[in-house]
């Protein structure tokens, strides 16, 4: 049970149960095990390289180039380890939309510094990340003027599918007053784009798996809150009884008058 309390109020405003779901149990021994640490060693440190380039993409595209052309030889090499390339290729991804100049640049438009941690109250970070549907860079920045409702959710999980549909009704109720945005925490991008089509859902589905720090995700379901400008005005872990009612009725509060 998670209880969460709003400042100035004695009592709880918001109460949810979280139940988890383990999709299975895997040991990694012996050569195996030293081939996931490789791995993962190898995207950490193509991470701390990209890190500051990404800051500024323009100032070091030679840079970028570069180290696309070494990330490229990298996922030319048999994998011993597939699921671990999947963090590489993500960090691809955004090394090559920051070549293209479609990464969030450092803010410079008046509206204060931008912070790497979403907080209430404040401004969320920009970011962009890989549409998983037709697989498009999309930029958060861009879709603001107008409420945004952030849903992180697991695919592989039956609690997944109730959230997806709740955003579309969310999405089919406020329509088009809100904008709805699923954020998936998983690595099968083929169960991604088959449950959005069997579910017939009309809002997009991004890569969430780089924006856990940013808005708090220690757990799916969330749900994040952003009015027009891009503000936190509300987040919601776990799906229980009230979530859905909770979840709509913070969005309405910032539907344009």
């Amino acid at each position: 049970m998670l209880e969460r309390r709003e400042p100035l109020r004695r009592e709880p405003t918001y109460r949810a149960t979280v139940r988890y779901e383990r999709d299975s149990q895997v040991t990694y021994l012996g050569k195996l095990f030293e081939d996931c640490t490789r791995e993962i060693e190898q995207a950490r440190k193509f991470q701390a390289e990209a890190d500051p380039l990404l800051r500024q993409p323009a100032l070091y595209r030679p840079r970028i180039e570069a180290l696309l052309r070494r990330i490229a030889f990298h996922l030319q090499q048999p994998p011993s380890v597939g699921q671990y390339r999947k963090a590489v290729v993500q960090l691809q991804r955004r090394l090559e939309a920051a070549k293209r100049g479609e990464a969030a640049p450092a803010p410079d438009d008046g509206v204060g510094e931008v912070i790497s941690r979403a907080l209430p109250g404040q401004r969320v970070p920009d970011f962009v990340v890989t549409e998983l549907i037709n697989h498009q860079s999309v930029r958060l920045y861009r879709m603001l003027g107008r409420p945004v409702l952030l849903i992180f959710y697991s695919p592989m999980t039956a609690m997944g599918k109730q959230v997806l549909q709740f955003g579309q009704q969310v999405s089919d109720k406020l329509r088009p007053g809100v904008t709805v945005l699923g954020l998936a925490v998983s690595d099968d991008e083929e169960l991604v784009r088959t449950q959005h089509a069997e579910l017939h859902l009309t809002y997009p589905i991004l890569d969430g798996n780089g924006l856990h720090q940013t808005f708090g995700v220690d757990g799916t379901p969330r749900f994040v809150v952003l009015d027009g400008e891009g503000i936190y005005r509300g987040g919601f872990t776990g799906w229980g009884a009230q979530t859905s009612r909770e979840v709509t009725t913070e969005v309405q509060r910032w539907l344009p008058k």
